[in-house]
């Protein structure tokens, strides 16, 4: 069994590393956030823009694989013994202090 990094993905996000196991038809993607371990803005839009790319990159790879279609995605943590991050208490400080309910709302969205 071979996991290799996917180069479709490698630069793509800024805390997500994305790899997959063509063998099992697997895609894991680990949160590596920073510069702490929270749900950044930029974590919160490395998943965004890795659930609109995963079903057309898993058709991709099964035209490439010939039939060894990508069918499950799994979520990790580059971090041991932390899955849970919670919220990025810097970014709700920083928004409260500029009173931008419109931030705020954008983040629980």
């Amino acid at each position: 069994m071979s996991v290799e990094t996917l180069s479709i993905h490698q630069n793509a996000y800024q805390q997500l590393i994305t790899k997959r196991n063509s063998e099992l038809g697997v895609k894991w993607y680990s949160m590596d956030p920073k510069p702490r371990p929270c749900f950044t803005m930029d974590l919160l839009a490395d998943f965004k823009k890795f659930g609109q790319t995963i079903f057309q990159s898993a058709d991709a790879d099964y035209e490439q694989q010939q039939g060894k279609k990508i069918q499950f995605a799994v979520l990790t943590s580059r971090i041991p013994g932390v899955f849970s991050y919670g919220g990025d208490l810097s970014y709700f400080i920083q928004m409260i202090r500029k009173n931008s309910r419109v931030d705020l709302s954008k983040y629980a969205k």
